[in-house]
């Protein structure tokens, strides 16, 4: 609790240092969507070597005020498993399985020629799926066309929690339509850590090329 008092803290006075800088410049809010893929790794299997990391989506909608960045994200991540093509089984016990997060974060939007970085951190809340072990094995006949289905079984435990994730995007654009290459890592007790990539449509605005118009 003490840790989220101290965060919340640093963000409410950044905002006012911010708010103060940029009082006599131009109000301007740019906003914009974002959609895509996520491939992540958590303990107690944070490894990048597994060759099963948890894979899955997300959604993000950022506001911007004069580089100032406000976004909201959620994304979900799931250990997929079941039979290879010979039937044997490929799903491992004492795994995590499932993650599912929502956070809200802030940072600042440093704008190059090629594109923008934009370092930020938040506050998050998250549950996730532990995978115990190997309980049973149901074997289903007569549900598939060739051999039978087969349902494996095993321990589950929940958990939620409150992170404080830390990220930093690389967006290049063209118009209304952007890429994003991200790269963050989410602490709380059962941390999480991947990268992403995401489509954004929205108004985002180069301001290079912004301010060489307005000089024309």
């Amino acid at each position: 609790m003490k840790r989220t008092a101290i965060v919340l803290f640093f963000f409410m006075t950044s905002i006012r240092v911010h708010a103060q800088a940029d009082s006599a410049k131009p109000f301007k809010n740019h906003i914009w969507l974002s959609f895509g893929s996520v491939y992540c790794s958590a303990s107690p299997n944070v490894c990048f070597s597994n060759s099963r990391t948890l894979q899955g989506g997300q959604i993000a909608l950022t506001c911007e005020s004069s580089k100032q960045v406000l976004s909201l994200k959620v994304y979900s991540v799931h250990d997929f498993y079941g039979s290879d093509f010979w039937g044997y089984y490929n799903a491992t016990a004492n795994k995590l399985s499932q993650l599912g997060d929502i956070s809200l974060s802030y940072g600042h939007r440093f704008q190059y020629k090629w594109g923008s970085v934009i370092p930020a951190a938040g506050l998050s809340f998250g549950a996730l799926e532990y995978r115990g072990r190997h309980t049973d094995t149901t074997y289903l006949t007569g549900m598939v066309i060739f051999g039978s289905s087969t349902i494996y079984h095993f321990e589950g435990k929940h958990f939620y929690y409150l992170g404080v994730p830390m990220s930093c995007r690389v967006l290049t654009s063209i118009h209304h339509v952007g890429i994003e290459l991200e790269a963050y890592c989410n602490l709380h007790p059962y941390a999480d850590m991947g990268l992403a990539t995401s489509v954004s449509i929205g108004t985002i605005t180069n301001y290079r090329k912004e301010k060489k118009r307005k000089l024309n």
